[in-house]
């Protein structure tokens, strides 16, 4: 469902911006990844 995949969206952006850039570094790929994932659905 689009509620789905807005959630989605707007959770990562949240996510990224209060995060460390280094402890994300690493995750980066695969959450990205995902995200695609999911909106192709």
């Amino acid at each position: 469902p689009p509620p789905v995949k807005v959630g989605a969206c707007r959770a990562l952006s949240q996510l990224l911006q209060d995060s460390n850039y280094d402890t994300m570094q690493p995750h980066i790929i695969g959450l990205f990844s995902a995200i695609v994932e999911l909106l192709k659905q």
